[in-house]
């Protein structure tokens, strides 16, 4: 990873420290796999998608509600 300053990933790798990467996005919005004293100490930014997914899942969940208030899971099948 000769030149890479910044990384996006799914998951944190030991490897990621040594490159000495400037920022690591992490798609997910959890972090907490991540070792933030060692990125500190590296100089190394972290940032998150923390919120991502809350729109997707208010809409899904209002969807289902009025789904169900229609009885529509009765007629699926017919």
């Amino acid at each position: 990873m000769d030149g890479v300053d910044a990384l996006v990933t799914f998951a944190y790798d030991d490897a990621f420290l040594d490159v000495g990467l400037n920022w690591i996005h992490s798609v997910q919005s959890g972090v907490d796999r991540f070792p933030f004293g060692e990125l500190d100490a590296a100089g190394t930014n972290l940032t998150n998608s923390t919120g991502v997914h809350g729109e997707g899942v208010g809409e899904t969940v209002a969807g289902c509600m009025l789904s169900f208030a229609r009885r529509l899971h009765e007629f699926r099948s017919k």
